[in-house]
């Protein structure tokens, strides 16, 4: 089906958002990568619920536009992030978020490329 307004189909539509959706993720990367490591060396609500945020939102979308294994990844972080308690600097979960947001994190540099 073509736009009348725009000459394009819903498949062009779609690949475009896509690409949108693609070219925001090296900078969720980063944010994530930086506020886990404030996170590490201070343990601060707010810091920890815009990281949660951050991923929470992959978690809902990436699989929308094709990318399950991203999806199924950020879960898996927040099943982590989810047991800490903010309030504890270091906690008994320090190295398994730390595999679980490499994970991420790479996983969403290769996506962005």
């Amino acid at each position: 089906m073509i736009d009348k307004n725009t000459g394009e189909s819903i498949k062009e539509k779609l690949e475009k958002v896509k690409l949108s959706y693609i070219s925001t993720l090296i900078e969720k990367r980063n944010a994530i990568d930086s506020h886990w490591s404030v996170l590490k060396e201070n343990a601060d609500e707010e810091t920890g619920a815009k990281m949660y945020l951050i991923i929470h939102g992959i978690a809902g979308s990436a699989e929308t536009f094709g990318f399950p294994e991203l999806t199924k990844q950020a879960r898996s972080a927040l099943d982590y992030i989810k047991e800490v308690n903010p309030a504890n600097s270091v906690t008994r979960l320090t190295d398994e978020i730390n595999r679980e947001l490499e994970k991420l994190l790479v996983l969403l540099e290769k996506l962005s490329k």
